[in-house]
């Protein structure tokens, strides 16, 4: 294992109160991270599972989110499974809703200043979230 790989790796990571290790580094659209990993950009949930964990990614297999926090690195968050569980993980959950009450925290937050980084900290959401509340793109219970 590299060592600098993993030094740099850990210098892009916060750890916040839902136990989650937000990425800090480039965070693609859909709210995952990015890391320059042996020689292209890798999902840096992914190469948090290879330079933390020090373990390699079995072919054909994917590393999930057990928090449904696509900004986390925290190995203890993260297990290998296939595409058929990640759908199955998908679909458990997409029907979930935000509570009402927590969207618009963090929109008044947000709204009086407050960066959207420590919003998300505080309220234990990645920063993709709390801008989805922001511009009303999250399903929300009333």
């Amino acid at each position: 294992m590299d060592l600098e790989k993993r030094k740099r790796f850990l210098t892009q990571i916060k750890r916040v109160k839902s136990g989650c290790h937000e990425w800090l580094g480039t965070i693609y659209k859909n709210g995952y991270g990015a890391f320059w990993y042996e020689n292209h950009q890798q999902l840096a949930h992914r190469a948090a599972w290879n330079l933390l964990k020090n373990e390699s990614i079995p072919a054909g297999k994917c590393v999930l989110h057990r928090c449904d926090n696509r900004s986390c690195v925290n190995p203890e968050h993260l297990y290998i499974g296939t595409r058929a569980d990640n759908n199955r993980d998908t679909m458990e959950r997409s029907p979930r809703r935000t509570p009402f009450a927590q969207v618009q925290k963090a929109r008044e937050l947000v709204a009086s200043g407050v960066s959207q980084r420590k919003v998300a900290a505080e309220i234990g959401v990645s920063q993709a979230q709390i801008s989805k509340y922001v511009r009303f793109k999250d399903r929300v219970l009333r």
